[in-house]
């Protein structure tokens, strides 16, 4: 309920961007070097030849022109806001963007690999589940006026990418790092309690109280003039505890009786650090805590917080914070012994090659 929301793509997924249809073995893509400044004068047929065409390869898997211009457009359009005059303001922006794409795409490339390597994949329910949820984005689209396939073709989708997109980053990536921190697979050492105390550093464990939830639309629930004193009552009554036991007693009762934050696991509660992704009144009134203390009613766009900060645990760090550290660093070493060989189309894009 207190992380920040991301803007790009929201209404589709949130998920990060990748032709899944088009990144397939090498051995099953064809490799047709066609380059159109246009997609606009071009036969179906020939658009499908172009769509095809192999740009790049990470690894075992070709990226083609369809997956990259999806990647790319969307890409560019956070860049620029639609505006191309950024683009000559900003000579170096072209090169960064892409190399942000190549990484994400890695990223992606690696996930399929160590699927493969693991022997995971999504399942028939997963699909089945997958198609449940596009069948309700069908229904609230309608309402627009358009099918949820149209709204897809609108951000550069198909209906095909959105599956297989909605198939990795919702089941198989989550696959993937369970099989990883596994403790009988081996590929975490759980018994190095060095490196699990240092992944736990910097981390701060709180709790909160939020009352007084407003939509992700800011449309504030009723009677919310109430709701601040409604918070400042709770606080009051935390005060008046007298000993450390009494006091996380009453805040754990609070929390189940009164709090709207249902996301927040309520025994362990929020593991944070000053780079989390939260709304920034609840991350800075929450950095600034001792353990033991109470803040003061904090207000923000979600609604009243009143925050207590707790001890770390140390077997919390170990089933949770170690071996997502080690994933990440693992993750991270695999990408990089992906190979890249890039095409002389892919080399010669300008910011207008792809439309």
């Amino acid at each position: 309920m207190i992380k920040k929301l991301t803007a790009l793509l929201l209404a589709v997924l949130m998920l990060p961007s990748m032709m899944l249809t088009s990144c397939k073995s090498k051995k099953e893509t064809t490799t047709s070097q066609t380059a159109a400044e246009t997609t606009d004068s071009m036969s179906d047929a020939e658009k499908e030849k172009l769509y095809s065409t192999v740009l790049l390869t990470i690894g075992d898997y070709d990226i083609t022109y369809e997956m990259y211009r999806y990647f790319f457009l969307n890409n560019k359009n956070s860049y620029d806001n639609g505006d191309n005059t950024y683009w000559n303001k900003n000579p170096n922006a072209l090169a960064e963007m892409k190399e942000n794409i190549l990484k994400s795409l890695k990223y992606q490339c690696a996930m399929y690999t160590l699927a493969d390597k693991y022997g995971l994949k999504v399942t028939d329910d997963d699909n089945e589940a997958i198609d449940k949820q596009i069948k309700a984005n069908d229904s609230q689209y309608m309402l627009y006026g358009l099918t949820f396939e149209q709204y897809c073709e609108s951000q550069y989708m198909t209906l095909d990418i959105y599956k297989e997109l909605t198939a990795l980053y919702s089941y198989l990536q989550q696959y993937i790092y369970d099989y990883y921190k596994k403790e009988a697979n081996g590929l975490v050492d759980y018994a190095n309690t060095d490196a699990i105390d240092k992944s736990g550093e910097g981390y701060v464990r709180v709790k909160h109280i939020l009352v007084g939830y407003k939509t992700n639309s800011g449309t504030a629930s009723s009677d919310t003039t109430d709701y601040a004193a409604q918070a400042q009552s709770l606080l009051d009554q935390l005060k008046a505890c007298t000993t450390k036991d009494e006091l996380y007693t009453l805040f754990d009762k609070l929390v189940a009786e009164k709090s709207e934050d249902e996301g927040m696991d309520a025994k362990n509660g929020y593991y944070i650090t000053k780079d989390s992704d939260m709304v920034p009144e609840f991350l800075d009134a929450a950095l600034k805590l001792k353990v033991g203390e109470l803040s003061e009613v904090v207000k923000s766009d979600y609604g009243y917080h009143i925050i207590i900060r707790l001890d770390t645990e140390f077997d919390y760090i170990k089933n949770n914070i170690y071996p997502s550290s080690s994933f990440n660093n693992y993750l991270t070493s695999f990408m990089d012994t992906l190979k890249v060989t890039t095409t002389p189309l892919y080399d010669s894009l300008t910011i207008t090659s792809i439309k």
